[in-house]
């Protein structure tokens, strides 16, 4: 709400480490972009978080810079 009231646009949430279960953050009904993995376990799976993470900022934007 306070990011509506002065207008500053979001293009989402990004969980940091953890474990990621897109249906249990499709039900907090936010605006999540994703996750990354703690910046001590870098592997494959975490570039292809980031590469996805990305991807979706990109459209994100694409959307806000329309609006």
């Amino acid at each position: 709400a306070l990011l509506e009231h002065w207008r500053v646009p979001l293009a989402g949430l990004v969980q940091v480490g953890g474990d990621w279960q897109p249906s249990v953050r499709r039900r907090d009904g936010l605006a999540w972009l994703g996750w990354l993995p703690e910046a001590d376990k870098q592997n494959e799976e975490a570039g292809a978080a980031m590469a996805a993470l990305q991807q979706v900022l990109r459209g994100r934007w694409q959307v806000l810079q329309a609006a």
